[in-house]
């Protein structure tokens, strides 16, 4: 006998299979009737048709053990034996499909982990592995391949990559042949197998390509049109592959029409295409920037006024609409953008205020509309709503930035704020880097804020409270009650700037530079000597008296200073500038040339940028 199993796994010749024929053509009918067609074979499909006619299966089970049982045996051991006819009859089938489909959910599940686990190992080569077995567990899965097509991508083979990426986009007509680098072999087989030089065409490949959902194309689409665009930053804006690039993404979402990240892509070449067309191009084509505007916001507000405004990219695409709505000299389009994204934004930040993207957001928006007193609202709104204090020195930080980059446009703004404004700038610069001398020298626009002297007291006073770096702002207070003569108040807040902020000796340093420079009486005074005595340990202010000794012509004592600071940090140009001076002074040439070959060993050692400001502040000495 011939042993031949048909797909319920009976003996095409046996007596079961012959009565279970009918159940098949229930099946069969069952299958044809949900799809429409012949070709519903999914493995969805088969478990809702296999629960659907569960109950025709018991049936008709049920029937043939009766009349097994009947023509066996009329008494109850042939009804007993006939039992695991009926279970065998009944079940097997779909015990069949549970140990196959769940034989495999067992060998993808592991290889999925592997793979996310090398992938955050940084082992590319292993994680490329993994997905070629999901691939080869899963061939009719479009997620894989995509995963396969981005570790060829990660270890190099860009070719390789976008040849299976076209197949998942299955359109050929844009597709982006010149991202490959070197020539590839001319077979249009299987992309997901090693190159070979067979022309012959793998059908299976090309139907799965033939067969995708159209959902699955979006991504493949996006991937494509993002090397493209890469490619064009590398060597330049091209037509061409802008127009390809473009038509990638409309293919996306013309497949998936709530694909944010292809939508983002798009108004973001709208938008470079615009700057390089645009009055500051330097090849100004009025007519295709207009264009490539428009374009952008209607990209923009199809992004912005989706049912479901609740993704990141969205809020962010708010500020990009109202500063298109500007160039584009539509001032109300762009008002009622301001106010969309005040509606929207700020109802995602009462469920979310802890995100600082979405006050950066809101202020961006005001500022591209140049609505800077609405851009201060929303920075004390979002001061005021967030608890953490990370994200509150964030939104301070892009309240000086903002001031910084409009400083001219805030003449609305009161003069407490731009007063505490200024402060918070200077706080941040000093804390970010306390050497950088220009900083200190915008301390003395500080300082002149036109207001008298109690006011800005109380001012300086309140800003502790909501100042990113408040030790900063202890330093300056300690550094005024000095020069009033109150040493006591003076120590104690250069102690509380200590305990906050760490080391303090140069920003001591520069700030009594300034007031000295501004008041020469206070080096001729108690100030520096009342600070040495308050802090011995501050070797910064020797420099000082040393410079305010070398300026009076004490060559001989301003070398005591300075030879005690190179002692504790050997490595500071300034000092090492000042003995030079010195020892030249007094006619000693071979010690003055030492420290002057010290002076360009250190500027050697330091990048243009810092050796042009040291070069600067070295010819104020």
């Amino acid at each position: 006998m011939v042993f031949n199993r048909n797909e319920d796994g009976f003996n095409n010749r046996s007596f079961f299979s012959l009565l279970m024929a009918p159940f098949r053509a229930i099946q069969d009918w069952l299958k044809d009737a949900i799809s429409g067609d012949d070709s519903f074979r999914s493995d969805q499909g088969n478990v809702i048709v296999r629960f659907i006619t569960l109950p025709f299966r018991l049936l008709w089970g049920f029937l043939v053990f009766m009349v097994q049982a009947w023509t066996t045996s009329r008494n109850g051991i042939a009804f007993l034996r006939g039992l695991p006819a009926f279970g065998i009859i009944a079940f097997t089938p779909f015990l069949l499909w549970l140990v196959n489909n769940y034989s495999r959910q067992i060998s993808v599940g592991p290889t999925i982990g592997y793979h996310k686990m090398h992938l955050r190992n940084g082992a590319d080569e292993y994680a490329q592995l993994f997905s070629k077995k999901l691939v080869e567990l899963e061939p009719e899965s479009k997620e894989y391949k995509y995963m396969m097509a981005e570790d060829y991508a990660r270890n190099g083979d860009i070719g390789k990559a976008t040849r299976i990426m076209e197949f998942l986009a299955g359109s050929t007509d844009i597709t982006p042949t010149a991202l490959v680098s070197s020539p590839e072999p001319t077979d249009t087989g299987n992309p997901l197998d090693p190159p070979t030089t067979d022309d012959s065409s793998d059908p299976d490949v090309d139907a799965a390509a033939e067969s995708a959902e159209p959902e699955k194309y979006a991504q493949a689409h996006v991937w494509l049109s993002q090397q493209l665009i890469r490619k064009q930053r590398m060597e330049g804006m091209d037509e061409a592959g802008n127009t390809k690039a473009m038509a990638h993404l409309r293919a996306a979402i013309a497949a998936d029409p709530e694909n944010i990240r292809a939508k983002v892509n798009l108004v973001d070449l709208y938008l470079t295409r615009a700057r390089s067309m645009g009055p500051d191009s330097g090849e100004y084509k009025e007519e295709e920037y207009i264009e490539n505007l428009k374009l952008a916001r209607e990209s923009l507000e199809a992004l912005t006024r989706f049912q479901n405004f609740n993704r990141m990219e969205q809020v962010l695409a708010m500020p990009q609409l109202v500063d298109v709505c500007v160039k584009l000299g539509d001032d109300a389009a762009a008002k009622r953008a301001l106010n969309d994204a005040a509606s929207k934004v700020t109802r995602i930040a009462r469920l979310n205020p802890e995100i600082y993207e979405i006050w950066f957001s809101l202020v961006q928006c005001a500022v591209a509309l140049k609505d800077y007193k609405r851009a201060d609202e929303f920075i004390k709104t979002g001061y005021q709503n967030v608890k953490t204090q990370e994200t509150r020195r964030k939104i301070m930080q892009l309240s000086s930035l903002v001031f910084i980059q409009n400083a001219d446009d805030f003449k609305d703004i009161t003069i407490e704020r731009n007063f505490r404004l200024r402060l918070f700038a200077l706080c941040k610069a000093i804390a970010t880097n306390p050497r950088d001398v220009k900083i200190y020298d915008r301390l003395e626009d500080y300082i002149d804020v036109d207001v008298d002297e109690a006011q800005r007291e109380v001012w300086l006073r309140n800003s502790i409270l909501d100042c990113p770096i408040p030790g900063v702002v202890h330093i300056l207070i300690g550094t005024r009650e000095l020069i009033r003569g109150d040493v006591v108040a003076g120590k104690t807040s250069w102690d509380i700037a200590q305990h906050q902020f760490g080391t303090t000796e140069f920003v001591i340093h520069r700030l009594l530079s300034i007031a000295i420079r501004k008041e020469p009486k206070y080096g001729e005074g108690d100030l520096l000597n009342t600070a040495l005595l308050l802090f011995p340990d501050q070797y910064m202010l020797y420099e000082t008296r040393g410079a305010i000794k070398k300026g009076r012509g004490e060559f001989t004592e301003a070398i005591k200073d300075f030879e005690f600071v190179i002692d504790k940090v050997p490595d500071l140009i300034t000092v090492q500038k000042h003995l030079a001076d010195c020892y030249e002074a007094i006619g000693n040439a071979e010690k003055a040339s030492f420290h002057e070959s010290r002076v360009e060993e250190l500027l050697d050692q330091v990048d243009q940028k810092q050796r042009d400001l040291y070069e600067r502040e070295l010819n104020k000495l």
